[in-house]
């Protein structure tokens, strides 16, 4: 075996061309095929890194149309409805509330910082079976003392550096915007570990926001009772929402489906980015068939022009195991050297789409788009299985069609074979090879149009007219000491846009509260000046 390997990789030497072709085309194929499985298996496949997160599901009740063609608009209970659904249900062995902050402005390590951080009932960290790594999480007793917070490992390593010591120390909150606010003191009563990735930079007991003669809304997080399915679940949800809720309008429009429904916490993740998935999960498919088309076709043909030493070798005594383990070797080495290759571009693959998706953002953007462009862009990594998988396919195509002559050639004479001058054995190796090129030309066509109706999309949305200019446009987050009172907030403004046109090459600077054309929607329910 080791002359055998030793020849095979000399004979693949001298045939340069040959060689590059099939390694490169193997590893592009193994390569990209691996990194785009890898992200969808991530994404769309993996449980949450939480125990149990198939069981962990929203309650929302489906309201409206949001506006033609799009999903429709769903809502959580109120705080005093929450109440009462988890005095009630028996299918949920743990129901916990969650409401979304706003930016909160805090006194860091490093000066203020505008944070984003999620206020929860007590049980939500248990809901997620999630242990701190420094301290402890938040817990039922918490609920009625809400001057204590959690931070998040980001927020513990990027804005207090670290501090082993953070525990017990007490930080200053201010609610974010122009508007004063008396500050709070919250105590840091333990940092979770890097893999935990809910609820933004911070998290806070609920109770502050809530008001028992104000209802206010919350997202609804629950965990489904050992033995209880989806649908029990379900049934049950809508009985107690029509119980606690007044029943609809009679003018309102139909439902879809029924009036309260369970969404799973995956499932309500990643549905933004799912069907993008799929279309590249389908597309990366397509390019591995190509790949093995093009390999095979590429060992036809250099089985063809070697039948003359095939046949030598044949008449010279070798059995025809002999010849096959020969010619397996090199397959072999083809698909290892194209496997390695290919390893190394799956892993460069996942690496930049992990690089490319998480923004590290601030502000606005972060409240609105997350931290990532792509959910759970911080667990992405190589999946040795599809690894396994790619190159158990690539490799199984180049022995298959690298042995495919030598079977055929047995089927002549030897006489006849040494004759040849690299012709074909008989009809039915042009006929392979002519169906694997009308297959490759196909999957190709198909390809090249999709990526072809994409570009044409992509192009005609940079050249959309949003109404004002983009080009050297920047734009930046100011964060003023919490003391400024409103007058002065607007001098530090007026003279930093004073200085800031009578710079070299700036034509203009105007300032707005949160951005160009971004508003308040998500704050406040609409758009303002």
């Amino acid at each position: 075996m080791r002359g055998d390997l030793s020849y095979a990789i000399r004979s693949l030497a001298r045939s340069p061309g040959f060689t590059t072709a099939a390694i490169l085309t193997l590893s592009i194929g193994i390569g990209a095929t691996t990194a785009i499985y890898s992200v969808v298996h991530t994404i769309l496949l993996q449980p949450l890194p939480y125990p149990d997160a198939d069981r962990l599901f929203m309650v929302v009740e489906n309201i409206a149309p949001a506006r033609a063609g799009f999903q429709w608009m769903q809502r959580g209970p109120n705080n005093l409805e929450f109440a009462e659904w988890r005095a009630r249900t028996k299918t949920f062995d743990v129901t916990a509330a969650t409401i979304g902050m706003g930016q909160r402005l805090v006194r860091t390590s490093r000066g203020t910082a505008g944070l984003w951080g999620t206020a929860v009932s007590g049980n939500m960290l248990e809901l997620l079976g999630a242990t701190p790594m420094l301290g402890r999480t938040l817990s039922a007793a918490d609920d009625h003392s809400p001057d204590v917070v959690v931070l998040s490992f980001d927020t513990w390593r990027r804005h207090f550096d670290g501090d082993p010591n953070i525990i017990g120390r007490a930080i200053e909150f201010r609610a974010g915007g122009i508007t004063q606010a008396a500050p709070r003191l919250l105590t840091v009563i333990g940092v979770m570990p890097p893999s935990f990735r809910y609820g933004g930079d911070f998290l806070t007991p609920i109770v502050f926001f809530l008001d028992p003669k104000r209802p206010v809304g919350v997202g609804m997080r629950a965990r489904l009772a050992p033995g209880v399915s989806r649908e029990e679940a379900t049934v049950e949800a809508n009985q107690i929402g029509a119980a606690i809720r007044p029943p609809r309008p009679a003018d309102a429009p139909p439902l879809p489906g029924l009036r309260f429904e369970l969404i799973g916490m995956k499932e309500q993740l990643v549905r933004p980015a799912e069907t993008a998935l799929q279309v590249l999960l389908a597309a990366v498919g397509v390019v591995l068939l190509i790949v093995c088309a093009n390999v095979a076709n590429l060992l036809l043909a250099r089985g063809t022009t070697r039948q003359r030493e095939i046949a030598v070798r044949a008449a010279m005594g070798a059995s025809r195991a002999r010849i096959i383990r020969l010619i397996a070797a090199e397959c072999g080495v083809l698909a290892l050297a194209g496997g390695v290759a290919g390893a190394l571009i799956g892993a460069g693959g996942v690496w930049l789409v992990r690089e490319l998706a998480i923004t590290e953002a601030e502000g606005l953007f972060r409240l609105i788009f997350g931290a990532s462009l792509l959910p759970r862009a911080d667990e992405l990594a190589i999946d040795l299985r599809v690894l396994g998988v790619a190159l158990a396919l690539a490799s199984i195509t180049a022995l298959a069609f690298g042995l495919l002559p030598a079977i055929m050639l047995s089927r002549t004479t030897h006489l006849a074979a040494m004759g040849t001058r690299g012709a074909s054995t008989g009809r039915r190796e042009p006929r392979t090879r002519s169906v694997l090129v009308v297959g490759q030309l196909v999957l190709a066509t198909v390809l090249l149009v999709g990526a072809g109706l994409l570009a044409h999309s992509f192009v005609r949305l940079m050249r959309t007219d949003l109404g004002f200019i983009t080009s050297n446009l920047l734009e930046f987050q100011l964060l003023l000491p919490d003391t400024y009172s409103v007058p002065q907030r607007a001098d530090v403004i007026g003279d930093m846009l004073s200085r800031l046109r009578a710079l070299p090459g700036v034509t203009a600077a105007g300032f707005s509260r949160h951005g160009v054309l971004i508003g308040e929607e998500l704050m406040i329910g609409n758009f303002v000046p």
